[in-house]
């Protein structure tokens, strides 16, 4: 029996430009998390000057924060996908393993689930909202 090397489910060709891709959006990310982490600071020296607008300044924050929070999820899952484009696990559902349609990883090279896992993954959510 032999054991099969990883492989990705793209070619060569469409791997180098998803990988190109994915290493454009990351830096474009880190940058982003950089002037967030500027403006954060901003924010909070807001939230200490005029008691009056305390409130609307703690929702700017608060939001700011959970904005900053999805750009840092979105990298994570960025890296994740180059990282599996270099061991030849791109493409294929991390949850069964199973190939993730081609179309799919097009719009979205950092997905990490094929539809149907996807699909199970966020039904529980929405059933308790």
């Amino acid at each position: 029996m032999s054991v099969e090397e990883p492989r990705n489910t793209v070619g060569s060709a469409e791997a180098e430009e998803l990988r190109a891709r994915l290493a454009e959006q990351a830096a474009a990310l880190r940058r982003r998390l950089d002037e967030r982490s500027r403006k954060e600071e901003e924010l909070r020296g807001d939230c200490l000057l005029d008691a009056a607008d305390v409130s609307s300044a703690t929702e700017a924050l608060r939001q700011h924060q959970a904005d900053t929070e999805n750009d840092r999820t979105l990298l994570a899952r960025v890296e994740s996908a180059l990282d599996r484009l270099e061991n030849g696990r791109f493409g294929y559902c991390a949850r069964c393993g199973t190939e993730i349609d081609p179309d799919r990883l097009r719009a979205l090279p950092h997905i990490e689930h094929c539809l149907r896992c996807q699909t199970e993954l966020e039904r529980p959510q929405s059933a308790s909202r």
